[in-house]
């Protein structure tokens, strides 16, 4: 894809944390929830040391385009630690351009350059358009393989 090649994807520094709060708010609203600034300045932030996770940020001509948010996790099954793919975000304008996959690739390169042995992530069933995303990375991996049959739950524990 041609625009890859005008994609910068860099990690998130406190530097460039005010571009990808924005971005932030507008996936949360995706997802039916409301933003708080105050609350994503500080949630964010913490990433930074890269000691729980961290952010990309996907530029291009200088403006925030996109971002992806990894997460070191745990996983029992197999007693390992995984890099969880937890947020993937391309401005409306960009989606099918080669920003989520220059995310995408570059989530797996940060992961992997980390030490972790494998990178996992989820999408919502009607997310059609992530998915063939998803489908066409891994096909070229030749990681067809890797799509999950687990069922994820969530339970709250505030109100």
């Amino acid at each position: 894809m041609g625009i890859e090649k005008t994609v910068e994807i860099n990690r998130v520094t406190a530097e460039s944390l005010p571009s990808l709060l924005p971005l932030m708010a507008d996936y949360q609203r995706f997802y039916r929830r409301e933003p708080d600034a105050a609350r994503n300045e500080a949630f964010f932030t913490e990433l930074l040391d890269g000691e729980e996770g961290l952010q990309l940020l996907a530029t291009q001509d200088g403006k925030a385009v996109g971002f992806a948010t990894l997460y070191w996790v745990r996983q029992s099954t197999v007693a390992q630690k995984n890099a969880l793919l937890n947020d993937l975000y391309a401005v409306p304008e960009t989606r099918g351009s080669g920003v989520g996959y220059a995310l995408l690739k570059a989530a797996a390169e940060h992961a992997a350059a980390a030490g972790f042995p494998a990178l996992t992530w989820t999408t919502a069933p009607d997310n059609v358009v992530a998915q063939k995303l998803y489908d066409r990375f891994l096909a070229e991996a030749g990681q067809v393989e890797g799509v999950s049959v687990w069922k994820h739950y969530g339970y709250r524990l505030t109100r």
